[in-house]
Order: structure tokens, then sequence, then C-alpha cells
């Protein structure tokens, strides 16, 4: 069994984790009066970053300090990730600025299938893999163009391919470990 640090030692209180917390689930957010649904566009630094909003305005976000240090673990903005952000109604635009924004919540890839059914989403600022992966289910070929010979050497061709993998599998059936 190890001895107590009783000397100390360089950086040796730094190391410990007094404030390791475990994670919780969040509840999901919608947007209410005066917030906006957004997609980041681009990240600048210093805590700013551009949002495209449901309504289909760029504007600048301000990152607050509740989601930078010990607090970005689960609120990490990065490009094409969907937030929400509140407006500022109060503050004064000047004519060449961007209109400026909050951030207020940071929505991960979980909650993405959530989000697309909320009420008064765009669904044109959803990143493109979002409505990608949706679209993939009812993908189908468009044979308009082509001639019935295409369609008969495709047909035939998905015809061999069943027959390889039906041959196949009777293969592994009829294989016999005591032959051996």
């Amino acid at each position: 069994m190890p001895k107590k640090n009783t000397h100390g030692g360089n950086r040796h209180k730094k190391m410990a984790s007094k404030s390791f917390k475990e994670p919780r689930q969040h509840k999901m957010r919608y947007a209410n009066n005066g917030e906006s649904y957004a997609r980041i566009v681009k990240m600048y630094g210093q805590g700013n970053m551009e949002v495209l909003c449901n309504d289909n305005v760029n504007r600048l976000c301000i990152i607050r300090k509740k989601f930078k240090g010990r607090n970005k673990r689960d609120n990490n903005c990065r490009v094409d990730n969907m937030v929400l952000v509140g407006l500022r109604e109060w503050e004064v635009i000047a004519t060449n600025k961007k209109p400026k924004v909050d951030l207020l919540y940071t929505y991960d890839k979980g909650q993405l299938d959530e989000l697309k059914n909320a009420k008064g989403l765009n669904k044109s600022i959803l990143p493109d893999s979002v409505t990608n992966e949706a679209d993939m289910g009812a993908f189908e070929y468009d044979r308009s163009g082509a001639t019935q010979e295409e369609i008969l050497i495709e047909n035939n061709q998905k015809e061999v391919m069943n027959t390889k993998i039906s041959i196949s599998k009777k293969e592994e059936v009829d294989f016999n470990w005591d032959n051996i």
C-alpha cells in the first residue's frame, strides 16, 4: 500500500479532481419568445461566432461565460452544430454591423432527431448531414432515361447476386466439422 504524500510536491494539489461531477441528462429545451434556433456557420474566436438563425439572417453570436472554462465540456460549439440563441430586442443596431445574439443552449447529435420535429423550426437551416440521413431511406433510382436493355441487365445482375448469396448460405450449412 502506498504511503500518504506528506511532503507535497510540484503541482500535486492541482491534480485533484475536486470539481468532478457525474454527467447528467439534460432536458430538451425549445425556443420561447425572444429565442431562436440557429446553426453555427463560422467560428471567430474570442467567444464570438457567426450563426444562421431561423429567419435566414446571419447574426454575431456571443458565447457567454456559462459556456466557457469548466462548463465547456458538454457545450462544445463547432461549425454546423445547432444552438438556441436569445435575440437582443433591446439593442440598437448600427447599419453596417451584424445584429448580436446570446448563446443559450447547445444541442448535441442525439437531440437533433427530436429537434427536427420541433414546432417553428425552419428545416432549411438544419445541417446537411441531418437532412441527408433522412433522405437516404427514401432514395430510389430515376429510370426515366434508361432503356429497356439497361433495366433488364440491372435486374439480371440483382438475380445473380441473390443466387450467389443463397449458394454461399447453403455451403455454410453443408459443412461438417466431423469430416476434418
